[in-house]
């Protein structure tokens, strides 16, 4: 029955790489999450590869009517946490992105919006941890642009566009953070290794 399984899973995973060019990861059960590679703002950085579940482990209404943001992922990697998550358009209509990426954004008036607004927040500590910038904090972020083509801020009805952002990590010993995400917060997530 195992055999099958990974045979199975082995043809899915082959299948989508083949229609839409993403990742797939072998498991010896069915796969759970996908190999997802994010392009950052920060060109220097290059790409960031995360493995991403298939479902949100935490969700937030946003300030716009049917959109809602989802978190995928919040891992440690030695100083850093990689934080991947979602605007979902939980309606049947188009949402408009302009105004959700904006706020992301630490300058929401810009013409190029990124995910530099992502932070954690410790807040038995009482410390924040912003996004990683390029040259010692001056240059760009190492996270996704959200808005950089004019026409492409329309989203879907139930479509997700995801995004990441790389986050100076907390002590060790810290493992629950509420993550702040432009006006949203999501407390009491969990830090996974």
């Amino acid at each position: 029955m195992r055999t099958t399984i990974r045979a199975v899973s082995t043809f899915a995973c082959v299948l989508a790489l083949a229609l839409v060019g993403s990742g797939c990861a072998r498991h010896d059960e069915p796969a759970a999450s996908r190999a997802m590679r994010f392009d950052l703002a920060a060109t220097s950085a290059g790409p960031l590869a995360v493995d991403v579940p298939t479902d949100p482990v935490a969700s937030a209404p946003t300030g716009t009517p049917g959109l809602a943001f989802e978190l995928f992922v919040l891992r440690r990697s030695g100083q850093v946490v990689d934080v991947v998550f979602a605007l979902h358009n939980t309606g049947g209509s188009d949402v408009d992105l302009d105004a959700p990426t904006a706020s992301l954004d630490e300058s929401p008036a810009a013409a190029v919006h990124a995910a530099s607004a992502v932070a954690l927040v410790d807040r038995k500590g009482l410390k924040e941890y912003l996004t990683f910038r390029e040259d010692g904090g001056e240059g760009r972020c190492l996270c996704s642009e959200t808005f950089n083509v004019i026409g492409e801020g329309k989203l879907g009805g139930g479509k997700r566009r995801y995004y990441a952002a790389v986050v100076a990590a907390p002590p060790p010993d810290v493992t629950e953070v509420t993550v702040k995400a432009g006006s949203v917060d999501i407390d009491s997530a969990r830090i996974t290794s």
